[in-house]
């Protein structure tokens, strides 16, 4: 069952020539929990430049296993997480 849920999500971004900074998200998502499986997913919001898409995080035995980032009627998902994946992308003249 799907239920309404507030997601909490900290990670750390890497870049070249700057020291690692710990980032957190924080958002209203839903959350859909059965033993050995959940799947967490929430839009986007203009402050990251992506409104209105989904994203989503199935988690398998506790792990990360698949990620996806789509407009609400077409999915899109990576075959693995990974723990470098990065979402989000930025121009050559946006370094």
């Amino acid at each position: 069952m799907v239920q309404a849920a507030r997601i909490s999500i900290t990670g750390t971004q890497s870049m070249e020539d700057a020291e690692p900074q710990t980032l957190k998200l924080v958002t209203d998502g839903s959350y859909c929990y059965e033993p050995g499986f959940a799947l967490l997913s929430y839009v986007e919001s203009e402050m990251t430049g992506l409104e209105g898409i989904v994203t989503s995080f199935q988690i398998e035995d506790g792990r990360p296993s698949r990620c996806g980032a789509a407009e609400r009627s077409t999915p899109k998902w990576s075959s693995t997480a990974d723990r470098r994946m990065t979402l989000y992308t930025t121009s050559a003249s946006a370094r």
